[in-house]
């Protein structure tokens, strides 16, 4: 299904999370030639810059918007918000001790959490809201 213009800007934020998920499981795994504490700080400092105000939009405009179907708290919603504060705390965990367990379970959910976002809900937003509801959640995004 190709994406509506209202959710490609947080789908094409996707494929960096995508990236980085990767990197955190190669980085568990032994499997990257830089500096664990190299990459758990660019890693932390993209969360801060790129991830995690990505996941307040999906919070505090995408989802809210949406709330005014009837469709909004399926079981897809309800996983996609445990699984962002599921990654906070991991991101708590790795400030902490960047333990390889860690940061592997953090490089799978990233993984599985955009998998859940690109598969599930952004298809049931663009099936269930309206022409008008999307246009709204694309002019707030972009504000």
């Amino acid at each position: 299904m190709q994406r509506h213009a209202a959710l490609a800007g947080l789908s094409e934020e996707h494929h960096h999370g995508l990236v980085w998920s990767r990197r955190l499981t190669k980085l568990a795994a032994g499997k990257l030639e830089t500096s664990p504490k190299e990459v758990m700080g660019e890693f932390l400092s993209v969360w801060e810059r790129e991830i995690n105000p990505h996941f307040r939009r999906e919070e505090e405009i995408l989802l809210p918007v949406f709330a005014r179907t009837d469709h909004y708290w399926v079981a897809g919603i309800q996983e996609m918000l445990r699984q962002h504060v599921e990654l906070r705390r991991n991101i708590w965990l790795l400030r902490e001790d960047p333990h390889p367990d860690v940061i592997r379970q953090t490089g799978e959910l990233l993984q599985e959490h955009i998998r859940l976002e690109e598969r599930e809900v952004f298809p049931l937003i663009q099936q269930e809201a309206d022409e008008s509801l999307l246009a709204r959640i694309d002019e707030l995004l972009h504000v």
